[in-house]
């Protein structure tokens, strides 16, 4: 593709199909198909946001880290590296706990 012909997306609407590269501007939204392939690209670029801001939201509206407070990299690093790690158990709880809520075993 030529230099400055739109920004890329990998996407796949279907398991069964392959992975397709295409353009922002390749893709005619004035067509049916085209329309749905914009809203899967568009449905798979959310599925991604909100998987990554997740453990951040986790972050600060749990453990309240609204800024950095030590002066040195290392410590701002060091406690960063801790808030994230407690935000995945945190995360996983809520999961095993709605699992073990259903019965599953």
């Amino acid at each position: 593709m030529p230099e400055g012909s739109g920004k890329f997306f990998w996407f796949s609407s279907f398991q069964s199909m392959p992975l397709t590269l295409c353009t922002a501007r390749s893709i005619s939204s004035s067509t049916a198909e085209g329309t749905r392939l914009l809203e899967t690209a568009e449905q798979l670029k959310a599925t991604i946001r909100a998987k990554v801001e997740h453990p951040f939201h986790v972050i600060k509206n749990l453990f309240r880290h609204k800024k950095t407070r030590y002066k040195g990299l290392a410590k701002n690093g060091a406690q960063l590296f801790s808030l994230f790690g407690l935000a995945n158990l945190v995360i996983a709880k809520r999961s095993l706990l709605a699992a073990h809520a259903r019965g599953a075993s």
